[in-house]
């Protein structure tokens, strides 16, 4: 189990998949995330309380994704997430998007595609018929057999340095784990407004701009262009998936892409005016100030560590 501090440190330990982070403030975050290995299913478990903040992710296998407790202001796809019954579905290259602030119990299961077709024909369903799609809604009972099983393989992980060196003990509890995933994916309704998949599609588009021009500032007249939205629709979009504005959340991506910068920044010749500048920040008292608000440091401060590292 490991315990992080910081956002970007829990993103670089989430091997699994490639994630992303931009926070909207400055609370503390105190999170904890456990990586199990079977053979032929990978099991993480992650619980803490966060900041507010968007994610965004893509996955290079099968993965169900859900929370296990009690949760704080979880939105992922454009809907808030309700701990009985939601379970995120990505098939790989899917994209993972939302937004979260508070406490959050998850959990998740990843495994190979082909894996999982073998096993959901032994199993005598038809892998071509599982479910679609990122977001389902479950009978609360399918959906506590997955907890189930996640918590049987938790238990067992406690229990010393090689709990699965025992090829019969990690045979039953894959077998377990996998059946409990394809009785998610064969049964599982979804039950999604036109809404929530419009506004999926408007987020898909930014984020595919966004993706891009990693390290470039974007303004709200290129994500209205490249989402072929006004202005409101862009506004509703946003506001459904991350609870704010798309201009505040440019802002704050702004932040996020300065700080990398001044973080990454070469000691010889970096100056913190000429970084915010680079990034549309033409007020350097305010970005300053947000800067602090944000990150618990002054951007001259960070400047200042990365030069004594």
């Amino acid at each position: 189990m490991h315990r992080f501090r910081e956002l970007h440190e829990y993103s670089e330990q989430i091997l699994d998949f490639d994630s992303g982070f931009v926070r909207f403030s400055n609370e503390p975050v105190d999170a904890s995330l456990l990586r199990i290995e079977l053979g032929r299913a990978v099991v993480l478990r992650g619980e803490g309380d966060f900041p507010h903040y968007a994610s965004q992710a893509t996955f290079p296998s099968r993965a169900l994704i859900f929370p296990v407790g009690p949760c704080g202001e979880v939105i992922w796809h454009g809907e808030r997430a309700n701990e009985k019954r939601t379970v995120y579905s990505y098939a790989p290259g899917d994209e993972h998007v939302g937004s979260m602030r508070g406490h959050l119990s998850w959990a998740a299961i990843l495994c190979d595609p082909e894996v999982l077709d073998r096993h959901t024909r032994a199993l005598g369903y038809d892998p071509e018929r599982a479910s679609a799609g990122s977001v389902l809604t479950l009978e609360p009972d399918v959906k506590e057999r997955l907890r189930t099983a996640v918590r049987r393989v938790v238990g067992i992980a406690a229990h010393g340095p090689r709990p699965f060196a025992s090829e019969p003990v990690r045979i039953a509890v894959e077998e377990d784990l996998l059946s409990a995933v394809v009785h998610v994916l064969q049964p599982a309704c979804k039950r999604r407004s036109a809404a929530a998949l419009s506004h999926e599609r408007v987020v898909r588009r930014c984020f595919e701009l966004l993706e891009s021009r990693p390290r470039d500032a974007v303004y709200l007249s290129e994500l209205c262009e490249a989402a072929g939205v006004s202005e409101r629709t862009l506004r509703n979009a946003f506001q459904d998936f991350f609870g704010l504005s798309p201009i505040r959340y440019l802002h704050l991506r702004r932040m996020e892409l300065a700080r990398r910068e001044i973080h990454d920044a070469d000691p010889a010749c970096a100056r913190v005016t000429d970084i915010a500048q680079r990034f549309g920040f033409t007020n350097l008292g305010r970005f300053a100030c947000e800067f602090r608000q944000l990150y618990g440091t002054s951007p001259s401060q960070m400047l200042r560590d990365a030069r004594r590292g």
